[in-house]
């Protein structure tokens, strides 16, 4: 027997996304660049909470490097 699962999404405010990208060290970058398929990588980050900003570094050169060039990038 075949039981249904239901997914809710949820809005959180900007206070619990701030807790939730404390909490954790592993994220994801997905970048989106015209003519390629999305890319997403998982990258090792920090939380500045002085200046709410995620802070990750990437290997200059390297290919994460140049699609971070590519002004479509979310994480």
């Amino acid at each position: 027997m075949q039981t249904e699962s239901t997914t809710e999404l949820v809005e959180l405010d900007r206070d619990e996304c701030l807790r939730l990208l404390a909490s954790t060290e592993v994220g994801r970058l997905a970048v989106n660049v015209p003519g390629w398929p999305p890319v997403i990588r998982p990258v090792t980050y920090v939380f500045d909470e002085r200046t709410q900003s995620v802070v990750f570094r990437s290997e200059r050169g390297s290919k994460l490097t140049a699609l971070l060039l590519s002004d479509r990038a979310t994480f």
